[in-house]
């Protein structure tokens, strides 16, 4: 196992719950971790020769666990909007 699967492994319950902590749903924080992980493996040649991983991971997983939520917000609103539109045109007069 390279240095990397095992820091993922070792890590893996703590990044599940950070992400969880945001998003409140255990297959969304599975996914966010593991869209994380696999963000932070294909910039590996960007990390510096010190660069606390942890800390890295921990910021790509709340920055695509806020994006998740966010895209949330912005489907709810466009559902609510189409319900109100479909409901005012429904009506009579």
């Amino acid at each position: 196992m390279n240095l990397f699967s095992r820091f993922f492994q070792e890590n893996q319950e703590k990044f599940l719950a950070f992400a969880y902590s945001y998003l409140r749903d255990k297959a969304e924080a599975e996914d966010v971790v593991m869209e994380s992980m696999i963000a932070l493996w294909e910039n590996r040649d960007r990390w510096e020769e010190n660069s606390n991983l942890h800390a890295l991971l921990l910021t790509i997983i709340k920055n695509k666990a806020l994006h998740v939520l966010e895209h949330k917000q912005v489907r709810l609103r466009a559902e609510e909007a189409t319900t109100c539109a479909n409901w005012t045109y429904a009506s009579p007069p």
